[in-house]
């Protein structure tokens, strides 16, 4: 799942979430498979239609959550399950049995917001180095002033991020939580609805 919305905040999960897979039928009898269908990667969300409508929710001022992770975005892929590299990705070396498709970060954000978002996973980062594991919160929340680039009068108070510190899984229930106390007054608390 890469988004989701909540009311009518969007919540989009950046990294190798954002990776789509398609399930592939093989033709009986290909040697070095056991099944008769794999999955190969399809594309990197957003498509155009996608962002066309992510550009529209950001136009119409409608809140916008970013889910940072802190793992990195690459994926390693055997070379048979990559039919078509997706746009914008950079090509593997020839002959490579092995792929690592690297997500290219916040690059479905205008840039500013991207800058932000990137200033903001850094802030994160720094905030928690020096905390054992076991003390870290699932995730750091940009709120207010905290977080580089907020509260710069560019008119995007209903931008916000959230850095996953990955030593615990972030269920939907806490998204939930996160939108909340973040977008209260604009989240309208409808069911959570998966796009």
């Amino acid at each position: 799942m890469n988004s989701m919305k909540i009311g009518n905040v969007l919540v989009v999960f950046e990294g190798v979430r954002r990776v789509v897979w398609r399930h592939r039928l093989l033709p009986a009898g290909v040697p070095g498979t056991s099944t008769s269908s794999d999955w190969v990667l399809a594309s990197v969300w957003p498509d155009a239609r996608e962002q066309r409508q992510v550009h529209a929710h950001l136009g119409a001022g409608d809140p916008l959550l970013v889910m940072l992770d802190s793992e990195p975005a690459v994926i390693s892929v055997p070379a048979e399950n990559v039919t078509e590299l997706p746009v914008g990705l950079r090509r593997p070396p020839a002959g490579a049995d092995i792929i690592d498709v690297e997500i290219p970060a916040l690059d479905w954000l205008p840039d500013h917001l991207g800058r932000r978002g990137l200033a903001f996973a850094r802030h994160a980062q720094a905030r928690i180095a020096a905390v054992p594991d076991f003390l870290r919160p699932a995730v750091v929340i940009e709120e207010g002033d905290d977080g580089p680039g907020n509260g710069t009068g560019e008119g995007t108070e209903h931008v916000r991020y959230a850095y996953r510190t990955g030593v615990r899984t972030v269920p939907p229930a806490m998204v939930r939580c996160i939108v909340e106390h973040l977008f209260d007054a604009a989240c309208g608390m409808a069911p959570v609805v998966y796009p």
